[in-house]
Formats: C-alpha cells, structure tokens, sequence
C-alpha cells in the first residue's frame, strides 16, 4: 500500500487539475452538437440514463431508438444520431397538469 504525505498529494493535485479541467471540457455534452452526430452505444446510454446492454436488448426485441449499424456483418458497430437519442429521451417528458 501506498501512502503518500499531504505535500506530494497537493503536488499531485496541482499537477493534474488542468489536464482533468481540459479533458471534462472536451467531452460532449448531451446537447452538444448536431442532431446529424453519431454516436456510440455507450454515450446514447449515459444519455438515456441506462446501460448500454439495455439498447442491446432493445434492439433485439425491436423497441428503442432508431440505430445505424456501420457495415453489413451481424457484429458491425451500432450507432444512433444525436437528435434521435435527444427526441427519445425527451418524448417522455410529463408537463404537470397537461393531458
């Protein structure tokens, strides 16, 4: 086990912040970019607050999101469109009060 004082940690932490700001910085948000945008599995996922197994399953069963499979072979990567995942999401959206 490591254990390091609390002058290296400030170092460390020092050190580190602007790569972590930068790096979070980069990362798209989920109202970022064009509707038109693929994205993967895993990020339509977080999107929709769900494991990417759970599209996997969908897909199956023929329910969810519309998708794009990249290529003709059963294993080719899946990809969904920014904007369907975004109108997915927000088709749930209850207004109180509203019929």
């Amino acid at each position: 086990m490591l254990i390091y004082d609390t002058r290296t940690l400030n170092h460390l932490a020092a050190a580190l912040a602007p790569r972590i700001a930068e790096h979070l910085a980069a990362r798209p948000r989920a109202g970022e970019g064009s509707p038109e945008d693929l994205l993967s599995e895993a990020a339509s996922a977080a999107i929709l607050g769900l494991m990417p197994a759970t599209l996997g399953s969908w897909r199956a069963r023929g329910h969810g999101p519309a998708y794009i499979r990249l290529g003709t072979k059963r294993r080719a990567p899946i990809r969904y469109k920014r904007g369907v995942i975004l109108a997915y999401r927000d088709r749930g959206a209850v207004t109180p009060g509203g019929r």
